[in-house]
């Protein structure tokens, strides 16, 4: 099984002379000496913190290993997530490039090399977010998303690795209690053995030697200066001696684990990181058929939905003007911005209006990248303009495109606004709310109906 060691590096507000800066120099040292890789997601307000220290030799020896975001201003008020509460799509992405990329970009300039990825802080969390990092081709850590079997998929058009387990937090303090945690380490990589890919969390290093998180200081949209935040306090049993001799310890056996390959979201991304570039004429066909039985819009192992209905709308405006089907690229396309048309007006659609249906689509992928949430196409009931939505799109130009004639009209039905699996990804945002740090008012509702219609764009990421 592939394996990340990962680390969320967090905490600016426990005072140099406590002694955190070392302790996070001495496990990225330890790795290195043991030949291990590993990954730190750094906050932004912490690379600032160790740079305004002067602790470079901090920063040279985390930069060792794989270097990600944790969001640029943490948990500090308004959080990312609050940020883009009631945003619409495009000034969100918009807020997100200017935020976090930009936030990237300074990150990357305090370490002294490029940022490989953004993880999730806490609750932060907007689909927005990575539609930005998959512009520039990074990928997201602790996704709300995945499929059945994969643990990496794409998803908003960015590589996304979900999810990570949590077991060892602790445990650094005594021998006995690393074993325990190593065996539940274990035990859970058995448990998901199927899957391509896992994170082992091996803690927020600052709980390793305090009694309790830093940023309590923010619960529940508190959000004091840096000069009136309490740090929290120390445990009475840390020697970094114990800490350090556990830590080699797990290091060298999971190096030494034939059961796993080890390898950091740097590496792991380049592995997954290609996609289909194209489809064949043999293939539409074959998505056509699937598409005009279907009931909801479908992925496969190489294409999204959005993708598919891409196809599908390119080649039946091929075949309305008398041309063969051919291999068409594959466009990155967005899921639309509204909820989509379940219930199509138009009843029946005659070969004009849905030629005027597949237009629509290709031409506002041409022009924005995402799916119209409905196109008006003719045929509705007494002479008015009926619509149809992208999932009755669908099902019409794969029955068309399934038979010889396209003089025939076809029938429409209604279909769900996005695949099935875009109600888990957005219960799984809908979790942001139960973050410590959240104001307890905040509305996640706009996210969530973005981060299900998003699901169009859902598909495993497959090894090359």
């Amino acid at each position: 099984m592939r394996v990340s060691i990962v680390f969320d590096e967090e905490d600016y507000v426990t005072p140099a002379r406590d002694g955190l800066d070392d302790l996070l120099k001495m496990l990225a040292e330890v790795m290195t000496q043991e030949k291990v890789s590993g990954n730190f997601f750094v906050i932004g307000e912490r690379a600032r913190c160790l740079r305004d220290r002067g602790r470079k030799d901090v920063l040279e020896a985390i930069a060792r290993h794989t270097v990600g975001s944790h969001v640029n201003m943490g948990s500090i008020h308004p959080t990312l997530t609050e940020r883009m509460e009631g945003a619409d799509w495009a000034d969100g992405c918009a807020r997100m490039a200017a935020d976090e990329l930009a936030g990237i970009e300074e990150i990357a300039a305090i370490i002294g090399k490029p940022i490989a990825c953004l993880a999730r802080h806490g609750g932060s969390f907007s689909p927005q977010l990575l539609a930005v990092l998959g512009r520039r081709k990074l990928p997201f850590v602790y996704s709300p998303a995945r499929l059945p079997g994969h643990h990496i998929t794409w998803y908003c058009n960015t590589l996304n690795f979900y999810g990570a387990f949590s077991v060892f937090q602790e445990a650094y303090l005594s021998r006995a209690a690393f074993l325990k945690a190593e065996k539940a380490f274990f035990d859970s990589m058995e448990r998901h053995k199927a899957y391509e890919w896992c994170a082992v969390f091996n803690s927020h290093p600052c709980m390793i030697k305090t009694k309790w998180f830093w940023d309590k200081n923010y619960y529940a949209g508190r959000n004091p200066p840096l000069e009136a935040c309490q740090a929290p306090d120390l445990r009475a049993n840390f020697t970094m001696e114990e800490a350090r001799s556990n830590w080699a310890f797990h290091c060298a056996r999971l190096r030494d684990n034939a059961d796993i390959r080890l390898g950091t979201i740097a590496e792991f991304a380049s592995e997954f990181g290609a996609q289909k570039e194209s489809v064949s004429p043999e293939e539409i066909k074959a998505l056509a058929e699937r598409a005009a039985e279907a009931e909801l819009p479908f992925w496969t192992d190489h294409f999204s939905a959005a993708e598919i209905l891409d196809f599908l709308a390119r080649s039946y405006l091929r075949r309305s003007q008398g041309r063969p089907l051919e291999s068409l690229p594959r466009r990155p396309v967005l899921g639309p911005a509204q909820m989509p048309l379940s219930m199509p007006s138009a009843r029946k659609v005659q070969p004009e209006a849905l030629q005027r249906a597949a237009r629509g689509i290709h031409t506002a992928i041409a022009v924005t990248g995402m799916l119209p949430s409905r196109i008006t196409c003719g045929e509705g009931p007494l002479g008015s303009a009926g619509e149809i939505g992208p999932g009755s799109t669908l099902v019409a130009l794969g029955q068309a495109l399934s038979q010889d004639n396209l003089l025939r009209a076809v029938e429409t039905r209604p279909i769900a606004p996005y695949p099935k699996e875009g109600d888990e990804i957005a219960e799984n945002a809908r979790g942001c709310t139960s973050w410590e740090c959240h104001r307890q008012d905040l509305d996640v509702s706009g996210i969530t109906r973005l981060a299900a219609l998003q699901s169009w764009t859902l598909k495993p990421a497959l090894p090359t």
